[in-house]
């Protein structure tokens, strides 16, 4: 086994959706383990700390602005990171929004900008790299799913994400040729700022607090406890390594054990969704 500080080493990381609290951790980690992280987000403030936080800690990381659902946009980051570094080895797509509403409910407009933040980026953002990556027959896209279950007045995230587990496998196919590993992620219950603010609107419906989906998640956890962006980031750590060749087209859980109560009726079990 390769040593944890070196394990990436010489790798060129995009962090799409990197300023926010499981993205921002992901950047973290693999900065830490030696890769150059390059945080993409739409956040200039938040992205531009993080940078200066990685960069602080003496590793490796800097922000660019990114619109994920605008691909021009996406293909010219893309280029304009090859142009710095040579190549791009790893890429992670974690950008991502949370409407708390019924699907009967949904707005054209939420439902596509959802799909365009949820689904259409991670695929932009694929697409723009996995080119770059076929001709150096290397390379690493991990993205950020969540539990295949239904998830009560979360109903357009879920979707999404099933479509992002999709879209991952299928990559895993076409990519494997290459040498290019397609691996996805499902966090579970991690209390960032976007799973507060969603379990509190969440709450506004049904009659909840935040306390009460706090303590129902920490009852579904065999773990015992929820789970952080480092626990996510060290899940990515390991699939973005060498250590993980043979690994690809997989729905990774990192959830402590956790699975999600799928429509049960909220009142008596707190449906938890996963956040990025």
């Amino acid at each position: 086994m390769t040593s944890a500080p070196a394990l990436l080493a010489k790798r060129i990381a995009l962090v799409v959706g990197g300023a926010g609290g499981i993205g921002g951790g992901i950047a973290e980690s693999l900065a830490a383990a030696g890769a150059v992280s390059v945080i993409a987000d739409l956040d200039r403030d938040a992205g531009k700390r993080r940078a200066d936080a990685i960069a602080a800690a003496g590793l490796r990381g800097q922000f660019e602005f990114l619109d994920v659902t605008a691909a021009n946009a996406v293909d010219t980051l893309t280029e304009s990171i090859i142009g710095q570094y040579g190549q791009i080895d790893i890429l992670v797509n974690c950008a991502a929004a949370l409407p708390i509403r019924e699907l009967i409910e949904t707005s054209d407009e939420e439902w596509e900008r959802t799909m365009r933040i949820n689904l259409f980026g991670p695929f932009y953002t694929a697409r723009a790299v996995a080119r770059h990556m076929i001709p150096c027959r290397y390379g690493k896209i991990i993205n950020i799913a969540s539990e295949l279950t239904p998830a009560q007045l979360a109903g357009v995230y879920s979707t999404s994400k099933w479509g992002v587990v999709g879209l991952t496998r299928n990559l895993a196919v076409e990519l494997a040729p290459h040498h290019i590993n397609v691996n996805a992620i499902a966090p579970g219950t991690t209390p960032t700022d976007m799973w507060k603010q969603a379990m509190t609107a969440k709450g506004m419906r049904l009659g909840m607090t935040l306390d009460d989906f706090s303590r129902a998640a920490d009852a579904s956890i065999p773990w015992g406890r929820k789970g952080t962006p480092e626990d996510v980031g060290n899940a990515v750590v390991f699939l973005a390594s060498d250590n993980a060749e043979y690994i690809t087209g997989e729905l990774l859980h990192v959830s402590g054990g956790q699975r999600g109560p799928g429509a049960m009726t909220a009142k008596t079990t707190a449906v938890v969704a996963t956040s990025d």
